[in-house]
């Protein structure tokens, strides 16, 4: 019985042990992965339709990411945007592509605020270009 009761004990530290370190393992693992990735753009936030026009910009670096706050008129059947991001010698090139789920566009302009984080940017110093629909809309320097 008292050997039973050892080997249940042994047992249960040996599987304490493993999972502690599978654990370890899996989260060193993740952000593993996450520096392997490349430059990545994700949106964060895009509102719904609002008739004021207004326009807002702004920044913020952190680390090895960039933080963009925006807004702009789009036609009102954009849901979202996705955001594409290159890296061309010393420019960092953005574009905002409007989603459109709809395979027409509707007859009006709605303004829209909305957020986005590129992730995994090389460090160096940049310009940062962003584009819209193929036009230049913002441009400014950043250091990472």
């Amino acid at each position: 019985m008292k050997k039973l009761e050892n080997l249940a004990k042994i047992l249960f530290l040996f599987f304490a042990v493993v999972n502690l370190g599978l654990a370890t393992v899996s989260c060193s693992d993740d952000k593993e992965k996450d520096s392997k990735k490349g430059i990545v753009g994700k949106i964060t936030y895009f509102s719904s339709c609002y008739n004021k026009s207004t326009s807002e910009f702004g920044y913020v670096v952190q680390d090895n990411s960039l933080s963009i706050n925006n807004s702009g008129s789009f036609n009102c059947s954009i849901e979202s945007i996705n955001i594409e991001v290159s890296i061309t010698a010393d420019t960092l090139h953005v574009e905002e592509i409007p989603i459109n789920p709809s395979t027409y566009e509707a007859n009006c302009i709605c303004g829209r605020t909305y957020s986005y984080i590129i992730k995994n940017i090389p460090q160096g110093n940049y310009t940062v270009e962003i584009y819209r629909q193929g036009l230049l809309i913002e441009t400014f320097n950043i250091n990472i």
